[in-house]
């Protein structure tokens, strides 16, 4: 079988399952039949289980900085299917603070779609205000519905981990 054509399994927050569970994977990604894909914020190396551990690439990711966010909004603006139809113009201000307030690119994504639809249609500049508006909802229905904050910390550091046979033997 091509690796191209192997089902990829996601499972958020791996760490959750237990040994039984995590072990009920092993046939399937020694044999190749599935790529198996985890993603926690628990470190694999004390959270997964030894049999499992022993057959992953383990990668950690970071959170992107300030440069990275700004990048993917100029391109979200110039580029997404209907953000680019909008002729969309940020004030310098505004998108500052879009990025500030943002823990992560959906999230940054998600403040700026929201401030688009609130301002309707023949409007096509978001100021700082529109901004704040959004994201101080966002941000106390995150914390009304979790009762955590709604914005990650920058530090946070999320594992993922890939396991598949193709990986490992070739």
């Amino acid at each position: 079988m091509s690796v191209l054509s192997v089902p990829v399994l996601f499972i958020d927050e791996i760490h959750r399952l237990n040994r039984q569970k995590q072990d009920s994977f092993l046939e399937a990604v020694e044999n190749g039949d599935i790529i198996l894909t985890g993603a926690t914020t628990e470190n694999p190396y004390f959270s997964l289980q030894p049999a499992l551990r022993s057959r992953v690439l383990i990668f950690e990711l970071f959170a992107l900085d300030k440069q990275n966010l700004k990048n993917i909004l100029h391109r979200a603006i110039q580029k997404d299917s209907v953000l680019s139809t909008l002729e969309l113009s940020i004030e310098p201000g505004a998108e500052e603070y879009l990025i500030e307030r943002s823990s992560d690119p959906r999230n940054m994504l998600t403040i700026l779609e929201t401030a688009v639809l609130n301002k309707g249609a023949g409007s096509n500049i978001i100021t700082k205000d529109d901004i704040a508006d959004v994201a101080h909802k966002m941000k106390a229905r995150s914390e009304l519905l979790t009762c955590t904050p709604a914005l990650i910390p920058s530090s946070l550091r999320i594992f993922c981990v890939v396991m598949s046979s193709h990986c490992i033997s070739g």
